[in-house]
């Protein structure tokens, strides 16, 4: 029997931050070999004018829409997925598909298809009533009135977007049941599936018990505003102001824990000012801004054992996962209303205790003790703070075993 040919679109099918590029990329091991031929189109490691670029002009995107056409012909697939599509290919590429008579399928991983600015929803009463022109209106004139082309000019191009999606897409599907609603509410559809995340065995890793003298916290995301690396920010800042109010208290907290902070983004200079403005100077504090590709992480951390707080900048995921295997906590504070929670799924497989801000969409996976309550700034500290005081090994591995459980149903 034949393979069957499936071409897999999305904006940045380059990329993999552990989240919906990780997946797509999975997806070539997940499909069996034996029975599907994978190949994938579109996507390049996008700089800061080109994100404006295809926005201004996508909607006019002969360039890649003639490539797909080419591709479509020379490879001639029984199956297309398309996933992130909204931010670089638009509605050209979809029109393509007009002749194409076989299996065709579109991922809805994000708000990105229904809103005007997605990052910005941190909470679903933000989420708009209907998908319509005053809304998106509304949206500019609320953040900035200047932006009011912008949001005349993404709303027609996502209403283009719908169209031939409906038109020219066949099966359509989420990632999760909290995505589930929002096509079937804004974009009016009937039929949308539920496609669930998945890990994959060979990502869970074996766990280690080098380090395990302190709490060792890891962070492993784009520091930006949306995912609030100033939440840890402002953690810090309490143990400073802590340093002056009760020094004991303090060395007894710093001495028990370790912060590995693994940053993917382009904000360098704005990170190192935030941290600066925390007052981090002190001795026993280490920011860790750039190791040289030859020198060993944890040979820096065994000559720096006082530390407790080490910066890495643009990691590989090989040293990721090194420390992933003996960190106990991962911090993902994220602010804005996630849909796609694979990240969270992955930490939890690998024996680490998720510490996430109040969503529903993520209350299936973290167990409750690790819920953090708005107002997020000073519960969140609250929240470390009595994660380390109560914190003991014995106590913490039962619960990443019951943490690791909420997750395995979702291992292939």
């Amino acid at each position: 029997m034949s393979r069957k040919k499936v071409l897999i679109v999305s904006d940045y099918v380059k990329w993999t931050f552990w989240g919906i590029e990780t997946y797509i990329q999975n997806l070539k091991k997940v499909l069996p070999e034996n029975e599907f031929e994978i190949k994938y189109f579109g996507g390049e490691n996008i700089v800061w004018w080109k994100k404006y670029f295809y926005l201004l002009f996508s909607n006019f995107n002969f360039i890649y829409a003639n490539k797909f056409e080419k591709i479509l012909n020379e490879y001639n697939p029984d199956i297309v997925w398309f996933h992130s599509i909204s931010r670089l290919l638009w509605p050209k590429v979809i029109e393509k598909m007009k002749n194409f008579d076989w299996i065709s399928i579109v991922t809805y991983h994000d708000f990105w298809y229904f809103s005007l600015f997605a990052s910005n929803i941190y909470e679903e009463n933000q989420i708009a009533e209907r998908f319509n022109f005053m809304e998106f209106l509304k949206k500019a004139w609320y953040k900035w009135y200047l932006l009011l082309p912008y949001s005349i000019w993404k709303y027609f191009k996502l209403k283009k977007l719908k169209e031939n999606l409906y038109k020219y897409v066949k099966i359509h599907t989420v990632p999760s049941k909290f995505m589930k609603k929002y096509p079937i509410k804004l974009w009016y559809s009937k039929n949308v599936e539920l496609l669930p995340n998945f890990i994959l065995k060979e990502n869970l890793i074996e766990r280690k018990n080098i380090y395990q003298d302190k709490i060792n916290f890891i962070f492993f995301w784009r520091l930006t505003k949306e995912k609030w690396v100033a939440l840890i920010i402002s953690f810090l800042s309490k143990l400073w102001e802590l340093k002056y109010s009760n020094n004991e208290e303090y060395r007894q907290i710093v001495w028990k824990i370790r912060f590995f902070i693994f940053w993917d983004g382009e904000k360098e200079k704005e990170l190192l000012e935030t941290f600066t403005w925390t007052d981090l100077t002190w001795k026993d504090i280490g920011i860790i801004q750039n190791l040289k590709d030859k020198e060993n992480i944890l040979d820096f951390i065994d000559k720096n054992p006082n530390k407790f707080v080490y910066y890495f900048w643009r990691r590989d995921f090989s040293t990721i996962k090194k420390f992933l295997s003996f960190s106990h906590y991962n911090l993902v504070p994220s602010l804005f209303l996630e849909t796609f929670w694979l990240s969270a799924l992955e930490w939890a497989a690998n024996w680490l205790i998720n510490i996430w801000l109040d969503k529903e969409n993520i209350k299936n996976f973290i167990l409750e003790d690790f819920r953090i309550q708005s107002p997020i700034n000073e519960n969140f500290s609250k929240k470390l703070f009595s994660i380390i005081k109560k914190h003991n090994l014995e106590n913490w591995n039962k619960l990443s075993q019951e943490s690791k459980k909420l997750a395995e149903k979702f291992i292939i």
